[in-house]
């Protein structure tokens, strides 16, 4: 089963690599290197901040459509002899380049085979961090137990503030491309000092319960770490994996 996540309120100010980055440009590929290392540069900036998202997204999208663009260079050829414009659409609209520019010159070709290599590193950099954060995260479920319920309540710790963030959660079940995905919906709901809480166990019971679901028991998962890597960037986003494969197990 695949697991979609998003990430909600990340300020992202870094210059993004996209695929027009490689086609829209007619300059030499000289300069066109100089300008995709410089992006690499602030992914990797971001990387080394324990930043993984929205960056690693963007990567990991990045180099599957640059692969398959490369993949089928061959059949464009044929079947697109003047190139790939924004009027060529791909089986699937996998591929769609929205802005007047096309791939007539090899050039281009090559400035993708000499940069996936480069973002592959990035990428295997970043699941260093992200592996290392799922293993040092663990899920506790407090209150009622219900395998058929798959909402609830998700608390995860911020321990760069010290704070306790609480969402509200749904999954929703769909299917793509003949397989089975599993949607996690969040909402937030509010975040309390992890210093003023006599215990979760109280908090959940006498607040949580009483101010969002009229007293009544619900599933509630409490993610731990000791990790205070960034909350919104990497945190947040891997505690939601982290559930998603709670609840698939």
């Amino acid at each position: 089963m695949l697991f979609v996540i998003s990430v909600e309120n990340t300020i992202y100010a870094m210059k993004t690599l996209t695929l027009n980055t490689f086609t829209s440009s007619l300059e030499d590929i000289e300069k066109s290197q100089y300008k995709i290392l410089s992006s690499l540069k602030d992914y990797r900036t971001e990387f080394n901040k324990n930043r993984l998202y929205p960056a690693l997204t963007e990567l990991t999208y990045l180099y599957s459509t640059l692969e398959e663009l490369l993949a089928h260079k061959a059949c464009f050829d044929l079947l697109l002899p003047n190139g790939i414009s924004n009027k060529n659409y791909i089986k699937n609209n996998f591929i769609e380049i929205v802005d007047q520019t096309t791939i007539q010159n090899d050039y281009v070709y090559d400035l993708i085979e000499w940069a996936l290599p480069l973002i592959q590193n990035l990428i295997d950099e970043a699941k260093i961090i992200y592996d290392f954060v799922l293993d040092n995260l663990s899920i506790n479920q407090k209150g009622v137990s219900n395998i058929y319920d798959r909402d609830g309540y998700l608390l995860i710790p911020d321990n760069c503030s010290n704070m306790l963030n609480v969402y509200k959660f749904e999954t929703v079940e769909n299917y793509r491309d003949n397989k089975s995905i599993l949607i996690l919906n969040t909402e937030y709901l509010q975040s309390t000092k992890m210093n003023n809480l006599p215990s979760i166990s109280w908090f959940i019971e006498m607040e949580l319960m009483k101010k969002y679901n009229n007293g009544d028991d619900a599933n509630c998962y409490l993610l731990q770490t000791d990790l205070d890597f960034p909350f919104i960037e990497t945190m947040f986003p891997l505690a939601k994996v982290k559930l998603l494969n709670y609840l698939s197990d």
